[in-house]
């Protein structure tokens, strides 16, 4: 088997269950990246989020070096911020409630 190093690829994806070392492989990434731009971080859940600022955060890795979010949560801000063009007629409202709910418990 052909052994990769996973941060020299620009773009991709990590999917392996849980134990595989997912969240140590991404945040040496991040912490590595040396581009101009933030690299975007999506994960399913916000405790995915939360254990990925809690150990950026612990590494001292610079918020400005990536943006984490939940794949749903990026999805609705995009629709959010192109709401015409995603034939989204409902509003944020609801969304940015959600939003602003599910922050503060990533506080705790």
């Amino acid at each position: 088997m052909t052994e990769h190093d996973l941060r020299q690829i620009d773009r991709g994806s990590v999917i392996a269950p849980a134990g595989c070392w997912k969240t140590h492989l991404i945040t040496e990434a991040v912490r590595d990246h040396l581009g101009t731009k933030p690299i975007l971080v999506l994960t399913h859940t916000n405790a995915g989020v939360a254990a990925l600022q809690q150990r950026l955060k612990r590494m001292e890795v610079p918020t400005s070096n990536y943006k984490l979010a939940t794949i749903d949560g990026w999805a609705m801000r995009l629709v959010n911020t192109f709401p015409h063009r995603a034939a989204y007629t409902d509003g944020p409202t609801a969304y940015f409630c959600t939003d602003t709910t599910a922050a503060e418990l990533q506080k705790y």
